[in-house]
């Protein structure tokens, strides 16, 4: 009787362990941007909640057993400076919901052109792991936690799973019906994971390619509270998915979760077992602020609330160096 109580005991010890050993938070880095600069491989940027000191910029910043969580502060992180341009952890959240700042701005992380390789362990959660609500009174922009994506590849290792956050998983908090928003905007490179998930948020697809390599594994949640704000835009680039898929996105793009702001939708195609979508995109500069023909418009003056700041999307990712004209009546 004593033996079997020993080992009873030792077999829970053991359990014990094993669970917090497991535990994800452990080893946690927290993104403060004390060093006020934007550099992802400043150890000096991370406040840390594991027992590991943070690695130092000429190890690649945070390690591949570091969990990262970029809270509101200013700054965002930069991943992919030409002196190092790869960067790995276990996981990647971003989350407005800080207890300093209450979600009072944007999280901002971007992934530079010159980026190769950004290995973000098993998944990448864009507002999802909190169920704190950005969307204040009409507004879903009063905080969001936005990635942009201009070069590299951008991957996660595990393999999808309908019950984890596994890949790329975009707003709603834990249960993806709460306010909690997010956006991803791909400008070049290849985001390829093995499942997105949209529960409260968008992507914007204006160059590069996002890949879904496992079947099926795309969501888009169409029973949101807020749903007509769920989207996937394919304004340029390439969106490519594992199997034949073409019936389960031909609905949302007949519902206008899958859309084209910059010319027509295109149709996806099946063919040498992946389904593919790219759109018939007008490369001209678009989404001016204020419209065209806008009336009533205000100079950009603190406290107007009807005021503007006069702003374009450009159409390229290199077309900051190119004139534009602008005219006023």
């Amino acid at each position: 009787m004593f033996r079997k109580s020993v080992f009873i005991m030792l077999f829970v010890c053991l359990l014990a362990t094993f669970a917090i050993a497991a535990d994800p938070w452990d080893n946690q880095l927290e993104w403060r941007s004390t060093a006020g600069d934007a550099n992802w491989y400043n150890p000096a940027n991370w406040s840390q909640e594991g027992d590991n000191p943070c690695p130092p910029a000429s190890e690649g910043g945070p390690g591949s057993h570091f969990y990262c969580a970029v809270l509101p502060n200013q700054p965002g992180p930069r991943l992919g400076y030409e002196d190092a341009p790869n960067a790995t952890c276990s996981q990647l959240q971003l989350n407005p919901w800080d207890p300093t700042s209450w979600g009072a701005q944007d999280v901002n992380l971007t992934i530079l052109a010159t980026a190769q390789d950004i290995n973000c362990g098993s998944s990448i959660n864009v507002n999802s792991w909190s169920s704190y609500d950005s969307y204040l009174g009409t507004s879903y922009l009063a905080s969001r936690a936005i990635v942009n994506v201009y070069g590299g590849t951008v991957h996660t290792q595990n393999p999808p799973n309908q019950n984890t956050l596994n890949g790329l998983r975009i707003g709603g908090g834990n249960d993806g019906i709460g306010l909690s928003y997010g956006m991803v905007n791909i400008y070049g490179g290849e985001v390829n994971v093995p499942r997105v998930e949209i529960n409260f948020g968008e992507i914007g697809l204006y160059g590069g390619t996002l890949i879904i390599n496992t079947d099926p594994n795309f969501s888009l949640r169409t029973d949101h509270p807020l749903q007509s704000l769920n989207l996937l835009k394919v304004n340029g680039g390439t969106f490519k998915l594992l199997g034949d898929q073409t019936g389960s996105l031909n609905p949302l793009i007949a519902n206008n979760h899958i859309v084209c702001e910059r010319g027509t939708i295109g149709t996806p195609t099946f063919a040498d077992g992946w389904t593919t979508l790219v759109s018939e995109v007008n490369y001209c500069v678009w989404n001016p602020q204020p419209l065209n023909n806008a009336t009533n418009v205000h100079y950009k003056v603190l406290n107007d609330v009807n005021s503007i700041t006069l702003s374009w999307s450009a159409s390229t990712l290199y077309d900051a160096d190119v004139n534009h004209n602008v005219y006023f009546g």
